[in-house]
């Protein structure tokens, strides 16, 4: 089932999302004082389903978070140790069916790792806020808390590369990705030689300005597309 598919036909009334994970439908909720609505609007999308999409960025900002965590971390030196067990735990966690020795073992995890665990638990469908919430004798739970500690592991461990861009940029590449499959249309900047005034952007940079904003990374319209540009290239700007 693509993502296209959940867009379409799973909006309900325009207000809530349901997100499909697991051959299971999720309803998910739709933000309070939407900050993105009026941006999205601008870019097109009808007011009654602008919900929908907020509950996207919302989580692309939750990620931003989780990954600006990350690099602190790794710019420490614990990120390796951590990882490390991780994947101890996640291979002993596949392995075992006994619900008192799994939660031996999730005792037994450094705070550092529990931090990464809940990090990913807080992203699963439904989420799961705590590794204290996860019930082990609760096939779905520990499914969720498996998932969760592998992609704490694979996040961890990643090296660098394409795949493991700089926070900033990823969240970029989020609102860019949300613009184009809310509106069909390709993300567009403004150039430095526009008529329309300094202070003019494109409804695509409105709407990363106001995801800028909300994550608490706001930008001036001139570095907003500086930005971009440098996500396009896949290079960090200097």
């Amino acid at each position: 089932m693509t993502f296209e598919y959940v867009r379409v036909h799973c909006v309900f009334a325009g207000i809530r999302v349901v997100h499909y994970s697991n051959n299971r439908f999720y309803m998910l909720p739709t933000p309070q004082n939407d900050p993105f609505s009026t941006a999205l609007q601008r870019c097109g999308v009808p007011e009654q389903e602008t919900g929908p999409w907020s509950v996207w960025l919302e989580r692309a900002i939750e990620q931003y978070k989780l990954d600006l965590d990350r690099e602190a971390f790794e710019a420490k030196g614990g990120a390796p140790l951590v990882a490390k067990e991780l994947n101890a735990f996640h291979r002993s966690l596949r392995r075992c069916n006994d619900p008192k020795v799994a939660a031996k073992r999730v005792a037994q995890l450094s705070p550092e790792a529990c931090t990464f665990i809940t990090m990913r638990l807080r992203l699963q469908t439904p989420p799961i806020h705590e590794i204290d919430g996860v019930n082990l004798g609760k096939p779905a739970d520990v499914d969720a808390l498996v998932a969760a500690v592998g992609d704490a592991r694979s996040w961890l461990g990643g090296k660098p590369g394409s795949e493991h861009k700089p926070a900033l940029r990823c969240l970029v590449r989020s609102v860019a990705s949300v613009y184009a499959h809310s509106t069909g249309k390709a993300p567009g900047i403004s150039s430095s030689q526009t008529t329309l005034g300094l202070g003019y952007m494109t409804p695509f940079e409105e709407l990363l300005s106001a995801t800028l904003v909300e994550a608490g990374a706001s930008r001036s319209p001139e570095a907003i597309r500086s930005l971009y540009r440098a996500m396009e290239r896949g290079k960090p700007k200097k």
